[in-house]
């Protein structure tokens, strides 16, 4: 019986024991959060980053179609043929 006893109050605090995080358990799921919100950060920054690269190629892209066809209208305009 004292065995069957010691073995239950051995049971039960080992159960009791693994459901109450540690300081350093609770600072590695610190950790984690913090790295899990600096990727999400990372990731937007990212897209932003591309998305404004995208822009700013389309709109170079815009400019040149613009400056060509200034040429090209520049050129019927003239009288000189050279164009």
């Amino acid at each position: 019986m004292k065995h069957i006893l010691a073995l239950a109050f051995t049971t039960i605090f080992a159960v009791t024991a693994c459901e109450q995080d540690g300081p350093a358990e609770r600072l590695g799921e610190d950790i984690d959060e913090a790295a899990s919100s600096l990727q999400g950060s990372a990731s937007d920054a990212a897209d932003r980053l591309q998305d404004a690269a995208s822009d700013v190629g389309n709109s170079i892209e815009d400019a040149a179609t613009d400056a060509g066809n200034a040429i090209e209208d520049a050129c019927e305009d003239a009288t000189d043929s050279d164009c």
